[in-house]
């Protein structure tokens, strides 16, 4: 299996804000974790940053089997929480890929009570337009954003001990459960 695993966001614009949690730092945690996670087990992954085309414009150059972008959400609203894995609609892999993600995590119980699949594009690029990096991402893309910051819950499981340890396991556990079903 060969993913391209990257941080949403990049250092200039750092995404999404709450009192002195930045988005991509929360980010940028994640995916590497996944990443050296990937590597110990002999898997190979391509990193890719930048802003959104560019990291499109790689993704489709290096050609993985499958990419995925980290993300840690925001809303005004302090109750909505939970982590959302997000595909294109059109995606048959990118959905396959969001479910093994998805099943991952439920191995987790204590940890994660709420995980949802969402189908949609993900966010509006104004130069672009809409559905920019699921769509034009050529391998099964999906968009994981973690847990929303601006839950105290959420916030709370972000800053467990065992929280990186814990999504580290559900995403490439899921990485290789789709790996296995689409070698069988």
């Amino acid at each position: 299996m060969i993913a391209a695993i990257g941080a949403g966001h990049y250092p200039q614009k750092p995404g999404a804000k709450y009192k002195n949690i930045i988005e991509y730092s929360e980010n940028l945690k994640v995916a590497v974790r996944i990443q050296i996670e990937l590597s110990r087990r002999h898997h190979k992954f391509y990193d890719f940053k930048g802003i959104l085309k560019q990291k499109v414009d790689y993704i489709n150059l290096v050609n993985p089997d499958i990419a995925i972008e980290i993300h840690h959400n925001y809303n005004s609203n302090p109750d909505v929480r939970g982590t959302e894995i997000i595909y294109h609609p059109t995606s048959v892999k990118g959905k396959v890929l969001a479910e093994k993600i998805m099943r991952a995590f439920y191995s987790y119980p204590n940890s994660w009570d709420r995980v949802s699949l969402k189908e949609g594009y993900y966010r509006y690029d104004k130069s672009r337009g809409y559905f920019y990096f699921t769509s034009h991402t050529n391998p099964p893309a999906i968009i994981l954003e973690c847990a929303y910051m601006s839950n105290p819950e959420d916030r709370l499981l972000m800053f467990s001990p065992n929280y990186l340890k814990t999504i580290t396991k559900a995403v490439v556990g899921g990485i290789e459960n789709y790996a296995e079903s689409c070698i069988a």
